[in-house]
């Protein structure tokens, strides 16, 4: 993806996260639920590409694997001065782990960027080995950071 649709993305999106809870800043959980709700949203249909449960859109893929990158940065914000009270499937040991923690995350967002790069290759083999190279990501976090 072009640079400067990557920019205009997170200028988007920003501001939706940053205000998916009314503008209260004081809700970190919120502000990370909705960007895990984003990313979820966008990773199902590229799960199903690639499962072959859908069609492959390489065009429709690349802007899935865009928007997830552009939101996996977001996401560290939202743990930030934890741990919060509230509603959360966040375990305490992200605020007992938080250099292993960070490392996931970042891993996460560099997979993402990976992907959405790969994606507009338009390399199907390619695309599907990238997804799960993302997908491990996810899953090592939630491994180790998210009750089940």
């Amino acid at each position: 993806m072009k640079p400067l649709r990557i920019a205009l993305a997170l200028s988007l999106m920003t501001p939706f996260l940053a205000s998916a809870h009314g503008g209260d800043h004081a809700d970190p959980i919120r502000y990370r639920q909705s960007g895990f709700y984003l990313i979820g949203w966008h990773f199902e249909p590229m799960a199903a590409m690639v499962k072959g449960e859908m069609p492959m859109d390489t065009k429709d893929f690349a802007a899935h694997a865009a928007a997830v990158s552009a939101v996996a940065p977001l996401l560290t914000a939202g743990f930030a001065n934890g741990p919060h009270k509230g509603k959360s499937d966040a375990k305490a040991e992200i605020w007992k782990n938080p250099a292993d923690f960070a490392k996931k995350m970042e891993a996460f967002q560099n997979e993402a960027a990976q992907l959405a790069e790969v994606a507009q290759v338009g390399d199907t083999a390619k695309i599907k080995g990238q997804f799960m190279n993302t997908a491990k990501t996810c899953k090592a976090c939630h491994d180790d950071y998210r009750k089940d």
